[in-house]
């Protein structure tokens, strides 16, 4: 009797146990919110074979703080959001028109089949539905994903999230506000930089070995007033700042003057007082560019853009006038082609041999940041708030388009630079994190492959690289890197 009555309160003991903490276990134990949703999806097969028309045509699911889901019904409508568990976040409803609901059919049965069971959970994409009359399912790549399922989650409006790496370190330290990236150039044949931040003045680095070394350079030679800009006298050096591809002469736009000086003599080579740059505020890309194979120097001197000798101060000639709202001015690394934008819309590329222009385009949404590719061949654009990258290819005529694929609340592309090989851009983007991100992306695909987090939003920083494809990035009066050439993806 007292060993069966110990049986029953050890079952009952367990039972309850089991009940108590069923709440807080039991949805690990069935896989979480994930696997509440992977059931549904199986649930929904079984559906199809019975005949049942409450079957969905489409249901998505990815797996990041929760599961981010998307169903279609046959008629079209739907609902797609966020399951946290214990609530559903943002999102909407789904309502496809006829045209639509026959976009997003076509869309469906151009799926490439695939099932990568393989990858991680948080790179998992479940997709099922109804294709050509059949049940299917698939597991795709959210590191990798294919342009047709970036396409379902377009036709429907449900949200995507790329799984990108994260390299590098985040920069927390550098919250930059009282060191406010000015401007920021290297040298393309010589270890040199120079970088200019408020409070900071005008700092020289070298940029050979493991990482960047300032330059202690000597004010007291120069001569007004450009001893007052080194080391942050007179609050720092507020225009547009370059450097020659030897890295010995510094070119400056300040005010009215063009300038050149050569820091290791601490002389200045010659001034132009007479310019009119107006207001030099975030004009990186705007009013210098320099051809690194030879002694041109391109200035956005009002509206104009003139072709100067940097080496003597000589204006050699002007390549347009009366051209108001000039956006961008940059000039390809290999020195061949130069571009300008102007607030129209419109862009114009000189060969610089012989300063002829050699193609004109419009760009129909405008363009809020622009990189040029190092054979001058491909314009890549980006407008604020555009969740995409217009890329043109000036020579065929040929403009394409790809999404932004940036992490959480990306809408733009603040600023973007080509690598002198060609085959990576970095971009650095908004989001919706206390940290800005620069995404660096494959330039064959167009997908991105690693995120460097950089420094909190609200701060400023410069990006360039170097001629052995380094990434350099100014940002609170200090300079850190990322060796580009070594990410391979995923």
């Amino acid at each position: 009797m007292i060993r069966t009555f110990t049986r029953i309160a050890i079952v009952v003991l367990s039972l309850f146990i089991i009940l108590l903490f069923l709440p807080v276990f039991g949805p690990a134990l069935s896989g979480g919110t994930r696997g509440e949703h992977i059931r549904e999806q199986k649930h929904f097969a079984a559906l199809f074979k019975a005949g049942d028309s409450n079957a969905p045509l489409l249901a998505m699911d990815w797996f990041s703080h929760g599961a981010h889901y998307c169903r279609v019904n046959q008629l079209g409508n739907g609902s797609a959001a966020l399951d946290v568990g214990y609530a559903r976040e943002g999102g909407g409803r789904v309502s496809l028109d006829e045209t639509n609901r026959l976009l997003l059919i076509q869309a469906i049965n151009q799926l490439p089949l695939q099932s990568k069971h393989f990858l991680p959970q948080d790179r998992q994409i479940y997709i099922s539905g109804i294709r050509s009359n059949q049940w299917f399912q698939c597991v795709y790549d959210r590191g990798d994903v294919p342009k047709e399922v970036e396409k379902l989650f377009e036709i429907t409006g449900a949200y995507l999230e790329w799984f990108i790496p994260t390299v590098g370190y985040q920069n927390k330290g550098f919250e930059g506000q009282a060191h406010w990236a000015i401007s920021f150039a290297i040298a393309k044949d010589a270890p040199y930089a120079v970088s200019s931040c408020a409070n900071s003045g005008l700092q020289i680095w070298n940029l050979g070995g493991w990482s960047p070394r300032k330059i202690i350079v000597s004010p007291d030679n120069f001569p007004y007033p450009t001893k007052y800009l080194f080391n942050g006298m007179s609050g720092g050096f507020q225009g547009v700042i370059t450097i020659s591809p030897d890295g010995r002469v510094l070119i400056l736009a300040d005010g009215h003057d063009l300038y050149a000086v050569d820091w290791k003599s601490q002389k200045e080579l010659w001034r132009n007082d007479q310019m009119t740059f107006g207001n030099l505020f975030h004009a990186e890309g705007k009013v210098l560019a320099l051809d690194n194979r030879g002694q041109s120097l391109y200035a956005a001197n009002g509206t104009s853009i003139e072709h100067w000798n940097w080496a003597d101060g000589t204006k050699l000639r002007t390549l347009a006038t009366n051209t108001p709202g000039i956006k961008f001015l940059q000039i390809s690394w290999n020195g061949v082609f130069l571009i300008a934008g102007f607030a129209d819309g419109s862009f114009t590329i000189w060969n610089t041999d012989k300063d002829e222009p050699v193609s004109h385009f419009i760009e129909p949404g405008g363009a809020d940041f622009m990189a040029i590719s190092p054979d001058g061949k491909q314009i890549v654009l980006n407008s604020f708030g555009q969740r995409k990258l217009v890329v043109y290819d000036w020579q065929h005529s040929e403009r394409k388009e790809f999404p932004l694929r940036t992490p959480y609340g990306s809408m733009s592309a603040l600023s973007m630079c080509w690598s002198p090989d060609g085959k990576r851009l970095a971009a650095k983007v908004d989001s919706a994190s206390s940290f800005y991100s620069v995404i660096i992306y494959d330039t064959d695909s167009w997908k991105p492959i690693a995120d460097w987090p950089s420094g909190f939003v609200g701060s400023s920083s410069v990006l360039a690289f170097s001629k052995n494809g380094r990434l350099f990035q100014l940002m609170g009066g200090e300079i850190n890197s990322l060796d580009v050439t070594a990410l391979k993806g995923l």
